[in-house]
């Protein structure tokens, strides 16, 4: 279910409770409360780790992802339903906000590519 009053919720598809792990990798799916189209939210990760963010979108909705890292080398990509790169992975200094041309889950990809671990929000806005 959404967790609290955030708009994320586990992947029902994990296997043994990878989500318990809240700073290992995982899979989390945004969902956007209603009446709005954006989402904050905040999550660490442990030294070389992913975070795999799941938006569901329509083909010709523009989105706009942002990762604010509170240390270095941090960085994202984007990818299609269909698997296809959308964004290669880039830095988190870096904003992405581009029109989307296919439908369903696209995927905010999150690397930790530093010693230590970290903290970061993500801001994502489909509209």
């Amino acid at each position: 279910g959404v967790v609290a009053d955030l708009t994320v919720a586990s992947g029902a598809d994990d296997a043994g409770g990878a989500m318990a792990g809240a700073s290992g990798s995982g899979d989390k799916r945004v969902v956007f409360k209603t009446e709005t189209s954006g989402a904050e939210l905040t999550d660490s990760l442990l030294p070389q780790k992913t975070r795999r963010f799941i938006l569901s979108a329509k083909s010709g909705q523009m989105l706009y992802a942002r990762v604010a890292a509170k240390g270095p080398d941090m960085t994202f990509a984007i990818y299609n339903p269909d698997g296809s790169v959308l964004l290669e992975e880039t830095s988190a200094a870096q904003e992405y906000r581009g029109e989307l041309w296919q439908e369903g889950d696209h995927v905010v990809e999150v690397y930790n590519m530093a010693n230590g671990a970290q903290s970061y929000n993500v801001i994502f806005v489909v509209e």
